[in-house]
């Protein structure tokens, strides 16, 4: 879904300015439709904006950044549940007076596990996600990558932690997790690709 931009009122000497931007912005990403901009260049002067960019000209703003807000929801939920994890173990610690290491201890093992797993693989498949929504991918990929990803984190910590563990939330877990790294990953190299050719 391609960020809507319009202009901001302002001095026609400094329209060629922002017809020069966004024509910069068009051909970074030529393979989205640019219909509204064309509108909007034949017109300079008239009413506007919001968009995924921003431009300040003289402190006149002519461009206006939307910040990617489903990865900063996807973002926040994670963040919640890693913090669970850290006041879990803590808890398990304090509980059975285990400074350091896990003193042999099945369940502060269990506890260990789930809240390295969860920091080895959550920050990377955040950051893929984030490129692929600052990119102007169509938001619907964007919810389902991270849906994928919530879930999967969300399984396998759950499968995990159980002292009788189901084998299989362990796995399904990690399938969810692999899927949102392999998906993002190859979405990202298309949009890349798509640079090279138009770029060329």
């Amino acid at each position: 879904m391609y960020a809507n931009i319009v202009f901001i009122n302002d001095k026609q000497k400094n329209c060629s300015l922002v017809r020069t931007l966004v024509k910069n912005i068009i051909k970074w990403q030529r393979f989205h439709s640019c219909a509204g901009f064309k509108k909007a260049l034949i017109n300079c002067d008239g009413p506007v904006i919001s968009s995924r960019y921003s431009v300040v000209y003289n402190n006149n703003t002519y461009l206006k950044i939307k910040a990617p807000m489903i990865t900063a929801a996807y973002a926040s939920l994670l963040t919640l549940l890693y913090v669970y994890l850290s006041i879990r173990i803590i808890s398990i610690r304090r509980g059975k007076k285990i400074s350091l290491g896990t003193g042999a201890d099945k369940q502060l093992e269990r506890a260990i596990s789930v809240h390295s797993n969860f920091s080895e693989y959550v920050p990377l498949s955040l950051l893929l996600i984030l490129m692929l929504e600052l990119q102007s991918v169509n938001y619907l990929i964007v919810i389902f990558l991270g849906l994928l990803l919530l879930v999967g984190r969300c399984i396998h910590a759950y499968g995990v932690s159980q002292h009788q563990e189901d084998f299989r939330l362990r796995v399904y877990g990690m399938i969810l997790t692999f899927m949102t790294l392999i998906f993002s990953s190859v979405i990202n190299l298309g949009y890349f690709a798509l640079h090279l050719l138009v770029k060329s």
